[in-house]
């Protein structure tokens, strides 16, 4: 029976070539590197990282780097790339994610690209839909959010589209009185989501200390003649 790792390991000597050869991939690249806005003090974590066409990019922009990937052929190759740079604060490890043990607290910034769709998991997983207060937004109850998508919940915070933190003085209160139709159509939408394969497939990221950790925006479309509600969603396990 062929494994995952045995299908990467093939893979290995093309790879590299494949993913710095096609602009798709350096446009994907280019939005990890703005999105996550790396800090020369973050301790990084790669998830999925192959032959190093993220690591590499990211390495001299932090403190230190741990890539991770399945495939041992990869996870030599990114190192012998690593090395061969200079990229001195980047260390690796062979492991399944669905079993990597990393420690609570330990990374200030997770990036993947092209990896957390080749997971599998029985799930189903726990929803939490969380609505912030008149003139807040799901960015300011950081730490809460955080500790719910840590412990496991497919985590969707709703920015309602005339009350959130943006508008200021345009607010309208009295659009409260439609925020559990906005929830019930968020909800709606993502269980629609969850019954199709997750858009994982291109790139995922969330910070995990101090910054977002809501950072994947849902796609949906308005109900007629109302603006869109915005859904980030964070999700320690999978993002849907």
């Amino acid at each position: 029976m062929v494994t995952v790792s045995d299908k990467w390991d093939k893979r290995v000597g093309q790879w590299h070539d494949h993913v710095t050869s096609a602009a798709a991939f350096g446009k994907v690249l280019d939005r990890i590197i703005v999105v996550s806005q790396p800090q020369p003090s973050d301790v990084c974590v790669d998830l999925g990282a192959g032959t190093g066409f993220v690591t590499t990019a990211l390495a001299p922009l932090v403190a230190s780097l741990h890539a991770v990937d399945i495939s041992p052929a990869m996870t030599e190759a990114l190192a012998r790339r690593t090395a061969d740079a200079g990229l001195v604060n980047v260390s690796t490890e062979v492991t399944d994610l669905r079993a990597f043990p990393l420690p609570p607290s330990y990374a200030d910034l997770i990036v993947s690209s092209y990896a957390l769709h080749h997971l599998t998991d029985a799930g189903p997983f726990p929803l939490l839909l969380f609505a912030p207060g008149f003139l807040q937004c799901a960015g300011a109850y950081s730490d809460l959010l955080q500790a719910w998508a840590s412990a496991g919940y497919v985590l969707a915070a709703v920015n309602f589209p005339h009350t959130n933190c943006h508008l200021g003085t345009e607010a309208n209160e009295a659009d409260l009185v439609n925020q559990p139709r906005d929830m019930s159509y968020v909800l709606t939408r993502l269980l629609a989501l969850s019954a199709r394969p997750g858009d994982c497939s291109r790139a995922c990221w969330t910070r995990t200390r101090s910054a977002r950790p809501v950072s994947l925006m849902a796609a949906t479309r308005s109900p007629p003649s109302r603006p869109t509600p915005a859904v980030p969603i964070a999700d320690s396990r999978r993002w849907q």
